[in-house]
């Protein structure tokens, strides 16, 4: 097993393979917020810079993202805070992630 979030991440990840490795994504908190977390895994398990995306509701209440590739980008789409407005979604370009380093 390869380490992603020593924090106190909540969990619920999402994957989306790639030719160089795979997108994870995860919510991570802390006591008083919860963010949508995403870095760059490569074949050999190193990890890039973790980026945060977005605040998202804390708990449960953000539900679990569901990601997948679009070409040259990754759609992902969690609850909204809001859930009279339903979901949220960032379409993310891969190459503004910053891979792992060797």
């Amino acid at each position: 097993a390869h380490p992603v979030d020593d924090r106190d991440a909540a969990g619920r990840p999402a994957l989306v393979l790639m030719p160089e490795g795979a997108m994870v994504m995860w919510f991570d908190q802390d006591a008083a917020e919860q963010w949508l977390c995403a870095a760059v895994m490569d074949h050999k398990g190193n990890l890039g810079p973790v980026e945060v995306l977005a605040r998202v509701p804390k708990g449960r209440r953000a539900g679990v993202p569901v990601a997948a590739g679009l070409g040259d980008h990754i759609l992902v789409a969690w609850t909204a805070e809001d859930r009279k407005k339903g979901l949220d979604a960032l379409l993310l370009p891969v190459k503004a992630f910053p891979h792992p380093s060797h």
